[in-house]
């Protein structure tokens, strides 16, 4: 995780081509977007910036601002998000959330982008491979298919005797992705995927109840700032 949010810083710098000198107090301190998928309270994306940055030699306030933006583990607020940073004019655009890469390529075809945690960004045409991303965009990936695959198989080592799974999801291709995944890995360990879609927190209650209906011998979800934000209501 330090070595992931220190590559990230690195990326930033690179794109602010800043001196730290005396050239950097006479002019505003670049300004740089985030959008987060969770609340400041769960978010740990704030503190490794600013620690990735400060051991570079940057300091809030002085050689760079930072503009947050919080989704509160709303999806549909991405786009909204991203639009207002870039009316801003930020000088760089970091996706903090893996479901906000979308909105934010959407937004701006000119202001770096810096992606910290990325879904499928080539399968969703965020990048053009992840050797030459190409465009305004850069970043890391570190959801791919072998790894949900790998998170199947890890539930089956959990859970032995397991035989059905449930997953829950959000709707969107992001999450086609993930579902898909998933569910190929489950048909090579022998395991029957029951999927159940949710679209606002009151529904878990009733998807919850629709996985015990289907006998499931456990439950799993897929990858969004929504789960974490209500994981409580999943225990």
């Amino acid at each position: 995780m330090r070595l992931v949010s220190r590559l990230i810083a690195l990326a930033w710098c690179a794109l602010l081509t800043v001196p730290l000198g005396g050239e950097a107090q006479t002019r505003p301190a670049p300004r740089i977007g985030v959008i987060a998928g969770e609340s400041p309270d769960k978010s740990v994306c704030v503190d490794a910036l600013k620690s990735g940055l400060g051991e570079l030699g940057y300091v809030e306030g002085r050689t760079y601002v930072l503009e947050m933006r919080w989704a509160e583990g709303r999806m549909d607020a991405f786009p909204g998000l991203a639009a207002d940073l870039v009316q801003r004019q930020v000088d760089l655009l970091i996706s903090a959330a893996g479901p906000s890469a979308e909105a934010v390529k959407q937004a701006t075809t000119s202001i770096p982008i810096v992606l910290a945690s990325s879904l499928y960004p080539v399968e969703l045409g965020i990048i053009a491979s992840l050797a030459r991303p190409g465009g305004n965009v850069t970043g890391v990936t570190h959801f791919t298919p072998e790894l949900m695959a790998k998170r199947v198989q890890l539930l089956k080592e959990i859970v032995p005797t397991a035989a059905r799974v449930a997953v829950i999801r959000l709707p969107g291709r992001i999450h086609d992705l993930i579902v898909k995944d998933r569910a190929a890995a489950a048909r090579q360990l022998g395991l029957d995927l029951q999927v159940v879609e949710v679209r606002h927190v009151d529904d878990l209650s009733s998807a919850f109840a629709t996985a015990a209906r289907g006998r499931v011998d456990a439950v799993v979800s897929t990858q969004a700032p929504f789960f974490l934000k209500n994981n409580a209501k999943m225990a």
